[in-house]
């Protein structure tokens, strides 16, 4: 069993904790991708630009990945599409979108190749989970991206019966009535997602790598496979909504934002802007998520403030009700993961609490 920690969600996978290591000191490519990963992560969490260092390790990983390539059989190496991930993901976090095309084309043909000769990874949940986040985070950060896969690859999880019971429960928002039946369905599923993530959280017992593997997969692909549909202004907000949504679960401990926050919060802001007009058919409580999603994902509120609510039908009371705890439990009517969002949630209040 392999297991690892993000923002204090304990997350389990039916994998040999050894076989990292056994590649390292096996394979000389993984050796030097993982030590790449490991400086450009730094960087980033530095917010510097790619140093020196990542470079060094990029100009010796580069090399060994065209030798690997030239083989004809290397679809079928689970480390060559691992490390053509991490040098997209790199791309993409550092904005080098232009090289990102050319890496999403390569895992693309990859993951062709491997369908038609039927080829699974040898540890399946980790590496498409990797390739399914790669596919979904580039969609997020910029419109260059191609997706790996933009069909709906995915079948819907099957949800656990008290999950669904703890759904009904909370009295959580349906828009059934107020968007298509796909967009509907992906929000619902997005809702059951974030009650497993709290239920997990708050008995701090382990979440199943594989149980978050289904949802993630079919969740992501199902709103990448969305993206390229015509909507009206309101359900495209909403469908904005929910891909911000998601984008803050890639936020790195200790840092407010995301590369790919950045992007995402700024289609949402202008998808609201646009769909403010008919906002009055959503109920109230999803256009105040939305705000506040709008809100968390941006570095600066005050600049963005103004320009949401000017012109809306609220109060700017309606924002910030008689404590966070009230808000909050507003908040998790419509959607709300804990470990990832109430740190930067109670943020956002304390600062709308704070203007004049």
């Amino acid at each position: 069993m392999c297991s690892f920690k993000h923002f204090g969600i304990k997350i389990d996978f039916d994998a040999d904790p050894t076989r990292c290591f056994r590649l390292i000191v096996s394979q000389e490519m993984c050796f030097h991708a993982i030590l790449l990963l490991a400086s450009a992560s730094n960087d980033l969490a530095s917010q510097k630009p790619l140093s020196k260092a990542s470079y060094r390790h990029l100009q010796r990983t580069l090399p060994l990945l065209n030798q690997r390539l030239s083989d004809p059989n290397a679809f079928r190496d689970d480390m060559v599409l691992y490390v053509i991930g991490i040098l997209a993901s790199m791309t993409i976090f550092f904005k080098d979108y232009e090289s990102a095309q050319v890496h999403a084309a390569g895992i693309s043909k990859i993951m062709r190749l491997r369908k038609k000769f039927a080829i699974e990874p040898r540890q399946k949940s980790m590496i498409l989970l990797s390739v399914d986040r790669l596919n979904f985070c580039g969609s997020l950060a910029t419109d260059l991206w191609t997706p790996v896969y933009n069909e709906l690859n995915w079948s819907q999880p099957a949800v656990p019966a008290h999950i669904i019971h703890l759904h009904d429960s909370y009295n959580m928002l349906s828009l059934d009535d107020h968007v298509d039946p796909e967009l509907a369905n992906v929000f619902r599923n997005l809702q059951y997602l974030s009650i497993l993530f709290n239920e997990h959280f708050c008995s701090k017992t382990p979440l199943d790598g594989a149980v978050l593997h289904e949802y993630l997969e079919y969740i992501q692909s199902s709103l990448v496979s969305l993206l390229p549909r015509p909507r009206d202004s309101l359900q495209n907000c909403v469908f904005q909504g929910m891909m911000t949504f998601l984008a803050t679960t890639f936020r790195l401990p200790g840092s407010y934002t995301h590369p790919s926050c950045h992007s995402a919060a700024a289609k949402l802001q202008r998808c609201y802007v646009t769909a403010r007009a008919s906002m009055e058919s959503l109920p109230k409580i999803a256009e105040i998520w939305l705000i506040y999603i709008c809100l968390m994902s941006t570095e600066n509120v005050d600049e963005i403030f103004d320009e949401i609510l000017i012109g809306t039908r609220w109060e700017f009371s309606d924002l910030r009700r008689s404590s966070w705890d009230e808000t909050r439990l507003l908040l998790k009517r419509v959607m709300w993961i804990d470990a990832f969002h109430d740190k930067v949630g109670r943020k956002t209040f304390e600062k709308l609490t704070t203007r004049p």
